[in-house]
């Protein structure tokens, strides 16, 4: 059993489940985002992270980074100048339909997510060009998500 499916089945036994996310992803499948890429000549930056289709995270680190990250305004500013956000959820309860369950499990695989929150960022035809840049405030984060893109080539 991989470390995320140990997480999602300790997280169901526990209850863990608390507020709702506003970060909004740019497309809703890898394919959007890529066609975006393309078009913008932006990288993707997919988001692994464990929310319920309702947009309940059932993952406090989850939740501790979208608020200390990505609710903020700087983070909003940067990502919408610098890349192609596709948010990619991992439900422990339904998921919204079988095509995203397909869709979010073979992105999981494609990437060997292990754990959430895990962020990668790809080229637009999914190369992974970097990942995890640091969880120590919006600042931190930035600053090495600035360096990962900039190292790109």
């Amino acid at each position: 059993m991989t470390l995320l499916k140990r997480f999602i089945s300790l997280s169901l036994v526990f209850g863990l489940t608390t507020v709702v996310s506003a970060k909004p992803s740019d497309a809703e499948t890898f394919e959007e985002a890529s066609t975006l890429a393309k078009e913008t000549g932006k990288p993707i930056m997919l988001v692994f992270t464990g929310k319920q289709s309702t947009g309940e995270f059932w993952c406090p680190p989850c939740l501790e980074l979208d608020k200390a990250v990505f609710q903020s305004r700087e983070f909003q500013t940067w990502s919408e100048e610098n890349v192609v956000l596709l948010e990619v959820i991992l439900p422990t309860k339904e998921w919204p339909s079988e095509a995203m369950k397909t869709h979010n499990l073979g992105l999981s695989e494609k990437y060997e997510i292990e754990f959430v929150p895990t962020v990668i960022f790809t080229d637009a035809d999914g190369n992974q060009i970097g990942s995890n840049p640091s969880k120590d405030g919006v600042v931190a984060w930035l600053r090495e998500a600035s360096t990962i893109l900039e190292s790109k080539g």
